[in-house]
């Protein structure tokens, strides 16, 4: 089975339904199937398997088949999680860890090329496993989203660049404004985070105006807050400029700016799994002394999605599942780096972290060793 998140972005607009798990496309070899009822089936053996277990269906006996004989008597399971599933073809009734419960719509089997293929309700097997689940209509996608532990350590501050009076960049084929694209991200990589367990804080939620100044002070004010992001779209004069990048903020002036250790680490993660998932020309992380990054005591990164400047990229940017692959992009990116954070005093050789700060917090490298001109605040 296939998972790949940089193909889909060519083809969404002929595609059925898409199942999204922590924050990754799948791509099944047995199509989903949306039934009338609106309840959506997929494909047994490979749903758990992207759920991190197995499933097996189970015939009656050894001349039985769904071609010659139907469905009576087949057992579908499904073990993942530390649960275990049973279902049945054509029946309402099913089985958690040995508890009746009731599905939306019952399991089928299908028979292709002589191999069994059993589809399953999607929402009634995540959330019995104990996933959160949201379908968002405008995009045709089926979310789930499992308890992410590297979110649940502190608030995030999300970031939708510019906003109100300010329209950031206009498009020059669609005129499409910079502000809505990244509020647009923005909530939608805010329900990520919240479906996931998440603390995340949004800069604004609405089409309203908020200085850098007041952005970089709820930043600040939040208790252990552990990571800032600002969304934005790129801009040019020359239209065939293209691509993705992030920006940290350098070391150089760093302390005298009273600004945190910087969020390199963070942009390095964002930056990869948002050219994975849009996949858009690699354009790197670069430094740079924004406002926000300068003057944020968190990791801090700012995200240049696409060039809103650029015809094709704006197209992209105007259609639905094109930002809200933007925000699983964000979302790996973020929680990678989030993650990092909690193991890296067990990775340091050296064997001591940052007095009074998050252990994640690195200078210049991807490694905790190299971690270095730390503000005074938080000490040798």
């Amino acid at each position: 089975m296939r998972c790949d998140a940089t193909q889909h972005h060519a083809h969404r607009g002929d595609e059925g339904p898409r199942v999204i798990v922590d924050a990754r496309p799948i791509t099944f070899d047995h199509d989903p199937e949306l039934t009338p009822g609106g309840i959506l089936l997929v494909p047994a053996a490979e749903f758990a398997l992207e759920l991190g277990g197995a499933s097996k269906c189970e015939p009656p006996g050894p001349h039985r088949g769904p071609d010659a004989g139907g469905e009576e008597g087949f057992k579908i399971f499904i073990e993942a999680r530390g649960h275990l599933l049973r279902m049945e073809p054509g029946s309402r009734v099913a089985y958690i860890d040995g508890r009746e419960a009731y599905l939306p719509e019952a399991p089928k089997l299908y028979l292709k090329s002589g191999e069994i293929i059993a589809m399953v309700p999607a929402r009634f097997v995540a959330e019995s496993l104990g996933a959160r689940v949201d379908w968002d209509k405008e995009t045709g996608s089926m979310i789930i989203m499992f308890p992410e532990s590297g979110l649940v350590t502190g608030p995030v501050v999300i970031d939708a660049g510019h906003g109100g009076h300010d329209s950031g960049a206009v498009g020059t084929s669609l005129g499409l404004l910079e502000k809505d694209i990244n509020l647009d991200v923005a909530k939608r990589l805010v329900h990520l985070m919240t479906l996931a367990g998440g603390k995340p804080v949004a800069t604004r939620e609405g089409d309203s105006f908020v200085t850098l100044k007041e952005r970089v002070e709820l930043s600040n004010s939040l208790k252990g807050v552990r990571a800032f992001v600002s969304i934005h779209c790129n801009s040019h004069s020359d239209k065939g400029a293209a691509g993705t990048e992030t920006y940290y903020y350098t070391a150089a002036g760093r302390a005298a700016a009273g600004g945190a250790p910087s969020g390199k680490l963070l942009a390095l993660r964002i930056q990869s799994e948002l050219v994975q998932e849009l996949g858009r020309v690699d354009r790197g992380v670069k430094g740079a002394g924004f406002y926000v990054l300068r003057h944020t005591r968190a990791p801090a990164a700012l995200a240049e999605l696409a060039f809103i400047s650029n015809p094709d990229e704006e197209e992209l940017l105007g259609k639905p599942w094109s930002r809200e692959s933007a925000a699983l992009g964000l979302y790996r990116g973020l929680v990678a780096f989030l993650n990092e954070l909690q193991h890296w005093p067990s990775r340091c050789p050296r064997g001591r972290g940052i007095r009074g700060s998050p252990r994640s917090l690195l200078d210049a490298g991807d490694h905790p060793c190299e971690i270095k001109d730390l503000h005074p605040a938080w000490g040798p």
